[in-house]
């Protein structure tokens, strides 16, 4: 096996290249208006699927990053849908619970593989629920009145700097807050913003995106951010052609260039998936679709994602299906995402190497353990990480998951870095 530390090495003198790109090489998927689901291509190709009759507003890849998940009023469940034939192929959840009102505006996993839903209906209840391994739904925060936080949550994610959950309401003034899992506390980040349908920070920064509406809505800006030096939100991107963006997410973080990709609102030209260059601010659309759209996942876009297994004990997946066959190294780290280090070829590795870092990609962590060596023909690998022996005081420790895959071919060596993922100790 190639040694990892001494790659390490080994990048950081090399001469540039030319700057790779690396989009998500797989694709997506956007949902859309009376049931439609989109899968396009990274060449603009597109297919539709019929599923349902109602609105979808939520999509995400599932834990094990094979399937979709795509929510359907009508069906009163979270489907499981093939990302590249549309196909559904199972049922993640349904209750009788989820009724024809129920309004699930977003979703999003937590290190545990527990997924959490973001609803706004009085059935099962305006708040954010979690939907654990066993198939059990519980609220994590109820709202009952309109004057109540989370009353009407349209975004939601798995924050990258805490673990914890970025909850977008869309009333009492627009109000971002940060909602711990346990639903034991939430404090707010941030009020002033024009919410519609995700919210995603940037690991590079610790600027937060959020999409907004709509077509004739005033402020008429089509994303506003929230630097992480500021305390009010403000416009970050405006165009005539882009009215109404809904859940502008980082197209990897490593990108030399990094781009938000977001679907959009308005229905003819201005329709379609769009992305937008964060540094040169320009817009491209990356496909046009004449209906409106509402979320974005990226077809086989959960890369890394860790499971609990029991007492202190999580498998951590990679998933790179690009990548089959290809060296790889996951680390963890305790010092988080930022700064990172760059690589000569423009492209950033969003995971800070501090002592338990290196020690990881050095294979010197006995309770971390398959965290190096070669992906596998659908190019995945399970690492362990068993921390069954730290006392309970160790609760709540806060670690980071990176990865990278390796190719002597690609620039500088490494072919695909993979998102960090944040990671939080608990359950001893």
């Amino acid at each position: 096996m190639r040694s990892i530390p001494l790659f390490f090495v080994a990048i950081a003198i090399l001469v540039a290249g030319i700057t790779p790109a690396q989009p998500h090489r797989d694709g997506y998927v956007v949902t859309g208006t009376s049931g439609q689901v989109f899968a396009i291509t990274n060449g603009g190709a597109i297919s539709t699927a019929q599923i349902g009759s109602a609105a979808i507003y939520a999509t995400t890849m599932n834990a094990d990053n094979q399937t979709a998940l795509v929510f359907d009023p009508a069906m009163n469940a979270i489907l499981t849908v093939d990302p590249k034939t549309l196909a559904v192929v199972g049922t993640f959840f349904t209750s009788t619970s989820l009724t024809a009102a129920t309004s699930v505006y977003d979703m999003c996993f937590d290190h545990n593989g527990d997924l959490y839903i973001a609803s706004t209906s009085t059935t099962p209840g305006r708040g954010v629920f979690r939907i654990d391994r066993g198939g059990l739904m519980r609220p994590v925060t109820l709202a009952t009145a309109s004057t109540q936080p989370f009353y009407a949550p349209e975004n939601l994610d798995l924050d990258v700097d805490t673990g914890e959950l970025l909850v977008g309401d869309d009333a009492n003034g627009d109000v971002l807050r940060m909602l711990r899992r346990d639903g034991s506390s939430d404090t707010t980040i941030a009020s002033g913003w024009n919410f519609r349908y995700g919210t995603h920070r940037d690991m590079n920064t610790g600027t937060i995106y959020s999409g907004t509406c709509c077509d004739t809505s005033t402020p008429n800006r089509s994303i506003y951010h929230l630097p992480s030096t500021a305390t009010t939100p403000g416009p970050f991107f405006s165009s005539t052609m882009l009215r109404g963006a809904y859940d502008p997410m980082i197209d990897r973080a490593s990108m030399a260039s990094p781009r938000l990709v977001c679907a959009s609102w308005s229905s003819g030209a201005s329709g379609g998936l769009w992305s937008v260059d964060i540094g040169a601010l320009t817009l491209n659309q990356i496909v046009p679709i004449n209906t409106n759209t509402y979320d974005v996942a990226f077809t086989f876009g959960r890369n890394l994602q860790s499971i609990r297994t029991g007492r202190g004990k999580w498998s951590v997946r990679l998933d790179v299906p690009s990548d089959a066959g290809k060296a790889f190294a996951i680390a963890m780290t305790l010092s988080g995402p930022r700064p990172g280090f760059p690589l000569p070829d423009g492209r950033r590795v969003p995971l800070v190497i501090d002592t338990i870092a290196a020690a990881s990609i050095g294979g010197r962590l006995p309770f971390f353990t398959g965290n190096l060596g070669v992906l596998n023909a659908t190019g995945t690998a399970v690492a362990n990480l068993d921390a069954s022996f730290l006392p309970a005081a160790a609760n709540g420790i806060l670690a980071w998951f990176g990865a990278v895959t390796l190719d002597p071919n690609a620039p500088n060596g490494i072919a695909t870095i993979v998102d960090t993922k944040a990671f939080v100790v608990e359950g001893l």
